[in-house]
């Protein structure tokens, strides 16, 4: 993940946004939020590999590592991650619900995932400031 590919996914967001498309905008919040928990959890943790992981396993694992990992908690702080983990909980109860009908609390959602973006993007953007060491 770099800041282009960010910045990509953001102007796809409010794109969608302007159009009036808020479940898609909603959608793409999501899968930007998970691939920088993803990029943070990876960057934090040496020879980790979150390819083939579920959206869960890597929510339980950013909660557990946050809990041990000094790295990780340089980056991203415990009261930052609790509504981070608490809006990644609802979304999962959102897409479940999904599957039956379209719920009514998207602009509540999308709200809070945006405060998110913000939150993850900041921890990003000090794994960006941190020279790659070269070998």
């Amino acid at each position: 993940m770099t800041k282009r590919q960010v910045l990509i996914a953001k102007t796809k967001i409010d794109f969608c946004k302007k159009e009036k498309n808020n479940l898609e905008a909603l959608i793409r919040i999501y899968h930007l939020n998970m691939d920088l928990l993803c990029f943070i959890v990876e960057s934090s943790i040496p020879n980790l590999s979150l390819h083939n992981k579920k959206n869960k396993e890597i929510l339980e694992l950013f909660s557990l590592e946050l809990e041990v990992n000094s790295n990780l908690k340089t980056i991203i702080s415990k009261k930052s991650s609790k509504p981070i983990k608490a809006w990644f909980k609802q979304m999962d109860v959102f897409i479940k619900a999904l599957k039956r009908k379209v719920p009514q609390k998207i602009t509540v959602l999308m709200q809070q995932g945006e405060s998110n973006f913000l939150l993850l993007n900041m921890s990003a953007n000090k794994l960006f400031l941190i020279p790659k060491k070269i070998k």
